[in-house]
């Protein structure tokens, strides 16, 4: 477990032509849609990585970040692709959600879009795209938390 989260760190730590890692420890690509506001709760640290054949899972404090290989047409084989992020709405622990509160997770999805499908943007719409150097587009989605008043929740005797 120790080596995986070795790798994963010195991963980080260098560029890789269309390799996105999304870390709150590095800066985000120029041109990168801006999601540091939310990448911030994740927290400094990852504190896990599990990996699977085609998968990745990285933990941290406040979430998880997940990435898979791509077989997909327009993004190089064998490189890691951001899939999406999940920042806990409230945590118990570092690392691990609270006893069902999913509706309070903000999600951060990543879809490889072609370009074919984008020709009719606006230029507002192109903020939430990323081009990367084999051409493909990423589509940067953030879905807000369902629920966002933790009191009533509480109250209304959800847990």
């Amino acid at each position: 477990m120790a080596n995986e989260l070795e790798k994963y760190n010195e991963n980080i730590l260098h560029e890789y032509s269309d390799a996105i890692y999304i870390d709150p420890r590095t800066e985000l690509p120029e041109g990168f849609p801006d999601i540091s506001e939310h990448l911030k709760h994740l927290g400094d640290e990852p504190l896990d990585v599990f990996t699977a054949l085609e998968y990745m899972r990285v933990a941290f404090p406040g979430g998880e970040i997940e990435y898979f290989e791509n077989n997909q047409e327009g993004y190089p084989k064998g490189l890691p692709l951001i899939n999406r992020i999940v920042i806990y709405g409230i945590t118990s622990e570092p690392g691990v959600r609270a006893r069902n509160t999913k509706g309070f997770d903000t999600h951060i999805l990543f879809d490889l879009i072609q370009g074919d499908e984008v020709s009719n943007l606006s230029d507002d719409d192109w903020k939430n795209y990323y081009r990367l150097e084999s051409g493909a587009l990423i589509k940067v989605t953030v879905m807000e938390p369902e629920q966002k008043n933790v009191k009533s929740w509480w109250n209304s005797g959800n847990i």
